[in-house]
């Protein structure tokens, strides 16, 4: 019995430090139940479907291995408040305390203060972090599991300069993206594939020139549509949008990219889009 006990007493213990793995759930843990500040969790799960995203970008390319070896991105976001900024120095004073972190960069501007840091065990890096206080604005934003060193510079470009954007891009990717049809190369039409929550449809998918948006039914709602490629840069955005809708993609090099579409009542959903070279 003693032997028992002293198993489960290890393993909650391990369980705990698990838990405790990544800097939110360290420091910021309190930050997570503010109703006023927003959030974004990523497991694993979101980022195996990486394996199949095709692009001939080097940049992607890299950050799409990064991704694969993630065990999960923590965000927490708090925008256009007076207390983003005292809140921000907290958390800088709070990770310089925390010997287990690294200062990786840091950057302190009249505009903006951004703190990057890595946490390493066995020499491996575990875990590349950002604090981010600018204009009443406030992040803390961290990757965990195995990070490859080689991808590291490009990861913090990414976070430095798409920050929010970049996360929010994946916030619902793993659940509620719409589903590949057939590859153009095969000779197929490719699907025209329904989201029943949206009601609308997007296609082709992969495509070569151009991409539709299409309603299931007739509305006079208009939308905002959001065009982003991987790494989390907005190539463009459109206001009061009334479908159908077509977005060029013509000019793009072949790879994948994200669509981002907003109904009126505030839900969005992110949607994967295969730009490819070959035409049907």
């Amino acid at each position: 019995m003693k032997a028992l006990n002293l198993f489960l007493v290890f393993f909650f213990s391990l369980t705990a430090v698990i838990a405790q793995e990544d800097m939110i759930a360290r420091h910021f843990e309190k930050h997570e139940k503010d109703p006023n500040i927003e959030k974004i969790n990523l497991d694993r799960t979101t980022f195996e479907r990486f394996a199949n995203i095709k692009t001939e970008d080097p940049a992607e390319l890299r950050l799409i291995r990064a991704f694969q070896q993630l065990n999960g991105v923590k965000a927490i976001f708090l925008e256009h408040d007076e207390t983003a900024n005292a809140l921000s120095s907290e958390a800088v004073r709070t990770i310089m305390a925390d010997e287990s972190y690294e200062e990786l960069m840091s950057i302190n501007t009249k505009q903006e203060n951004v703190l990057m840091t890595i946490r390493e065990e066995e020499e491996v890096v575990r875990e590349l972090s950002i604090i981010v206080g600018a204009e009443q604005n406030f992040m803390v934003a961290t990757l965990y599991g195995k990070i490859d060193l080689k991808t590291l510079s490009t990861i913090t470009t990414v976070l430095r300069k798409n920050g929010k954007e970049w996360f929010k891009q994946f916030q619902n990717i793993a659940a509620e993206e719409l589903s590949f049809g057939p590859s153009v190369a095969s000779g197929k039409i490719p699907q025209e594939t329904w989201d029943e929550d949206l009601g609308i449809r997007i296609f082709p998918n992969p495509a070569s020139s151009f991409i539709r948006l299409e309603a299931k039914k007739t509305t006079d709602e208009n939308f905002k549509i959001e065009f982003y490629s991987l790494v989390g840069e907005r190539l463009q955005v459109a206001q009061n949008v009334s479908l159908p809708h077509q977005i060029n993609l013509a000019d793009l090099p072949a790879g994948t990219f994200v669509v981002r579409l907003t109904a009126p009542d505030g839900r969005f959903k992110n949607y994967r889009i295969l730009k490819s070279n070959n035409r049907p």
